[in-house]
Formats: structure tokens, sequence, C-alpha cells
């Protein structure tokens, strides 16, 4: 489980269950435990305006320097 929070202003933003090495490109919907996001359309933002990501049909579609993530990722 690890903790995604936001780059700009260190806000939790959700909890999530990742499996495997690599960067988070998409966050599944299935494997999203807690979220605190704001949805505005097809977009996912913080409090702050900061923007996330953008929502796909399975998922949301990370923006990656706009998150930070701590905590254990499960191997594979």
């Amino acid at each position: 489980m690890i903790v995604i929070k936001c780059a700009g202003c260190k806000k939790k933003l959700m909890k999530y269950h990742k499996v495997g090495k690599g960067k988070i490109l998409n966050c599944w919907f299935d494997k999203i435990k807690n979220d605190f996001t704001l949805r505005e359309k097809e977009s996912v933002v913080c409090e702050c305006g900061n923007l996330i990501g953008t929502i796909s049909a399975k998922g949301i579609r990370m923006k990656p320097n706009s998150i930070t993530y701590s905590g254990t990722i499960i191997k594979k």
C-alpha cells in the first residue's frame, strides 16, 4: 500500500495498492483504497488546484511530475 501526495502542497490524495516495479502511470479504480481527490469533468485535481491526471475508462492516467508517493510496493 502506498500513499500518493500532491507535489505542490503535499496533501494526501489517495491510498493505492501498487503491484510491481516502475512508475505510477495509471491508477486503476479497483486498486484505489481511499480517494481524497476532486473530480472536474475529465480531470482529477488536488484541493490546491494542481492537475493530478485525467480520467480514462478503467482508471486515472496520472501526471508523473504532479505527484509524490511513499510506502511499500509489492513485488510480482
